[in-house]
């Protein structure tokens, strides 16, 4: 679930969008890459699905980049490595 909010001409809006979400936390698979993302009010997820879900734009905070052959998702670029899915799954 999530609060998005839009300002415009001196005021605010609200929307509340139930149909999206965001990582909040990912755990590495045993060769150490991500392999599950933990979604706030969804729960765990595969690889697979959460790539579906970002191309749909239903997760907020991820984009799906592909290199070198593979598809994987990443947290938005932002000025701070502390909300990276690296560091999630290394807590």
């Amino acid at each position: 679930m999530f609060i998005r909010a839009e300002k415009g001409k001196g005021k605010t809006t609200i929307y509340y969008d139930e149909n999206r979400t965001k990582v909040i936390d990912t755990e590495r698979g045993k060769k150490g890459s991500l392999e599950k993302y933990l979604l706030e009010g969804e729960g765990w997820v595969g690889k697979l699905e959460v790539i579906q879900l970002v191309r749909a734009e239903r997760v907020i905070n991820a984009v799906a980049v592909r290199a070198n052959g593979s598809t994987y998702v990443r947290s938005k670029p932002d000025k701070t490595t502390a909300n990276n899915f690296s560091e999630m799954a290394d807590d």
